[in-house]
Parts: C-alpha cells; sequence; structure tokens
C-alpha cells in the first residue's frame, strides 16, 4: 500500500499545475487550440508508425510449414461427422456437426 500512497502524494503535488495548464490552454483562441491539436495527432501518427515498424522487424514472414485450409472431416462409429481440433491449452476434442 506504500506505493499507493506515494502516488496519491505525487498526484496532489501535479493538480496545481495541471490546473494552471488547463486554465493557460482555456484562454487560448480557437486556431491555436486547433493547431496544437493538429500537431498532437501527428506526433501521435508518427509514433504509431515507428512503434509498428519496430514491431515488424521483429516478426518473421519466412514461409513455414503448409496447413491445411479445412480441418479433414471423419466420420463416426454410428455416422456422425467429426472434425478434430485442439484448445488453446493443448486438449484434442471433436467438433461434430
Amino acid at each position: 500500500m506504500e506505493g499507493k500512497a506515494a502516488r496519491k502524494v505525487a498526484r496532489k503535488a501535479q493538480i496545481p499545475e495541471l490546473l494552471k495548464k488547463r486554465e493557460e490552454e482555456a484562454n487560448l483562441p480557437a486556431e491555436e487550440v486547433k493547431q496544437r491539436k493538429r500537431e498532437q495527432d501527428k506526433r501521435n501518427r508518427e509514433a504509431t508508425r515507428e512503434m509498428m515498424r519496430k514491431q515488424a522487424e521483429k516478426m518473421d514472414f519466412s514461409p513455414g510449414p503448409s496447413v491445411p485450409s479445412t480441418p479433414a472431416v471423419r466420420t463416426g462409429s454410428r455416422g456422425g461427422k467429426y472434425t478434430e481440433a485442439v484448445t488453446k491449452e493443448g486438449r484434442p476434442y471433436r467438433r461434430y456437426f
């Protein structure tokens, strides 16, 4: 709980600064507010682009083993049709249809 109390104190210390900043923004002309918003959006787009580029560098796009597009349909002893699949945990199961 010590961390939570420390965060609360730090947040309270920031409140006057945030109020001052909000008051300054309220006194700005509409065009300047729009310009700041455009600049912020541009920075966000650039940051997103950079993040996606870094993720793409880490990804492996080499062709792996081919996976059949549809699972094999099997027939049960009583004539029911099913496919075999595996859960996320790795447990096999049959999906009847």
